[in-house]
């Protein structure tokens, strides 16, 4: 006599690493499987540049030059409730190319199943970019900071695309970096780099802007943007004035004074009105502007437009520049 379990059931496979997306840390292939009643006998991976339609992997010489799939053991494979298994890929791949990876698992019974599962390798990190405040510039109020992204295509033609963007604030004085929720960051800032997520917007055109207002007139900042993309490569290069800015918070007003004409008020020959500005930051005084009003004539103003003429232009409109 003898006994013997009747099995038709092909065994299942699920792969975990890769996704959709590869990148250069996995170095792995890592997945399971299973089949009852029998068990599996044996799981083998082959891989191909060619959607499966050819160029597989060749073994020996590791090229995508095979018409037909060449199949590989596994590097690990445990016996467990499922099976768990990896494969390391014994081929570098190419940047921005899709490939396919077919698991062909084999049970005691002799059933065989076969799964493709498709991916793409990325191995170039997004980049963030940062457009506002500008690079070497000054702000005031409570800045909204902004910029942009975007993914690099690899050699083989395609990327993941970017995923998310974070931003890192960092005080130049004292190298502390802006905490989430800090009311400044000199009293409560945290180790530099600290990314925190720009939530606003999409990342193509994100913006960040820190609540409460962290920033401390006279002050200088440097701001990282990094990028990260769907096959989770993290940017870690951060190049100016792209990535990184640097800006002057200054909330201070500018002070001014004339010395043409006088506090005495009364002037035979004003060919030159002069003075004098000051900012408490001096690179931050952009210019200084000047406006005529003559108050015996209906509080008219002198006209930039027209040689000066008091003809009624909005009071608005009637600024000079000063040089």
């Amino acid at each position: 006599t003898a006994a013997f379990t009747y099995d038709v059931l092909a065994p299942t496979a699920t792969v975990s690493v890769p996704g959709l997306y590869l990148n250069p840390t996995q170095a792995m292939f890592v997945g399971t499987s299973t089949d009852a009643p029998a068990g599996l006998s044996s799981v083998q991976l082959a891989l191909s540049s060619g959607a499966g339609l050819g160029n597989w992997l060749t073994s020996p010489g590791h090229v995508f030059t095979n018409a037909t799939p060449v199949f590989f053991a596994t590097s690990t494979y445990v016996i467990a409730n499922p099976d768990n298994w990896t494969w390391t890929y014994p081929v570098a791949l190419t940047d921005g190319q899709n490939y396919l990876l077919r698991v062909q698992s084999t049970d005691k019974a002799v059933n065989v199943r076969t799964q493709d599962f498709s991916f793409l390798y990325d191995a170039t990190p997004a980049v963030a970019s940062v457009t506002l405040p500008l690079n070497g510039g000054f702000v005031n109020g409570n800045p909204v900071i902004s910029g942009g992204s975007f993914d690099t295509v690899g050699p083989g033609g395609f990327a993941s695309g970017v995923s998310t963007v974070a931003v890192s604030i960092m005080n130049t004085v004292n190298g502390k970096c802006y905490a989430w929720g800090a009311v400044n960051i000199v009293a409560a800032g945290a180790a530099c780099p600290n990314f925190i997520p720009a939530t606003g917007g999409a990342p193509a055109a994100w913006a960040f802007a820190p609540t409460p207002n962290p920033f401390v007139t006279g002050v200088n900042y440097v701001v990282l943007a990094q990028g990260a993309d769907n096959a989770g490569n993290v940017q870690s290069v951060y190049s100016a004035p792209v990535s990184s800015i640097n800006f002057t918070y200054d909330t201070g007003v500018p002070s001014l004074g004339f010395t043409m004409p006088t506090t005495v008020g009364l002037e035979m020959n004003l060919a030159t009105l002069s003075g004098t500005a000051a900012d408490s930051i001096p690179t931050d005084l952009a210019m200084v502007q000047v406006r005529v009003q003559d108050l015996d004539d209906l509080n008219f103003y002198a006209d930039p437009g027209s040689a000066l003429a008091f003809d009624g232009v909005a009071a608005e409109s009637a600024w000079f520049n000063a040089t």
